[in-house]
């Protein structure tokens, strides 16, 4: 079972800055289902509406994959955001880039196929932890990208047949970035690209 740090409506009392780890932010559903709207690495702070004047969370926090982050209080988070005038730029050039990539994965979520999702969500993973091999269940795919465990195993099966990754028990690792980046729909360059441009 993957750490919860967030359930959306509960109440924020800290933020925490992923270093190793990367956390998901889920839209959740009145009738169990999720998909995710966002992906948080070492790039971001999870607990950002708190800087907003937001004392609920938003959206369901989890991690992806288990790590190391920093965790601050609410208080000396908000107090850091008023007296540090470079940490308060950080925040505002992440927030747009936060907002740029959940309005893109929508898009991509709507538009385009579970494969290229798929893929979209494993580059952005290899973005941020810098690993080949992942510990991912079909039931946590499922969650993570909206559909069901069978499309899940169709589309790991398709990638294992055209040679982009290798699957175990639970496990998948990428064998082939560059084929996998070549798949891949516009949305994970369109994202990182922002991430770039908020970077500057």
């Amino acid at each position: 079972m993957k750490d919860v740090l967030y359930h959306r409506g509960d109440a924020i009392t800290a933020v925490y800055f992923p270093l190793t780890c990367v956390i998901s932010l889920m839209a959740e559903m009145k009738n169990g289902e999720t998909i995710e709207i966002a992906t948080v690495g070492n790039e971001g702070v999870i607990g950002l509406a708190a800087y907003w004047g937001i004392a609920e969370a938003v959206a369901l926090g989890l991690t992806q994959v288990s790590g190391e982050a920093l965790r601050m209080s609410i208080e000396d988070f908000k107090r850091s955001a008023k007296t540090d005038e470079h940490f308060e730029g950080m925040l505002h050039r992440y927030t747009y880039s936060l907002i740029m990539q959940i309005a893109i994965s929508g898009g991509c979520n709507s538009l385009h196929s579970s494969e290229e999702r798929y893929i979209r969500w494993l580059l952005m993973m290899r973005d941020r932890t810098n690993r080949d091999v992942f510990a991912f269940t079909q039931e946590f795919l499922s969650a993570m990208l909206g559909v069901s465990r069978a499309r899940v195993n169709i589309v790991t099966h398709t990638l294992v047949k055209a040679g982009l990754i290798k699957h175990g028990r639970n496990r998948i690792m990428v064998v082939d970035w560059r084929g996998l980046e070549s798949s891949c729909c516009d949305c994970y360059r369109a994202i990182k690209e922002e991430f770039r441009r908020a970077s500057l």
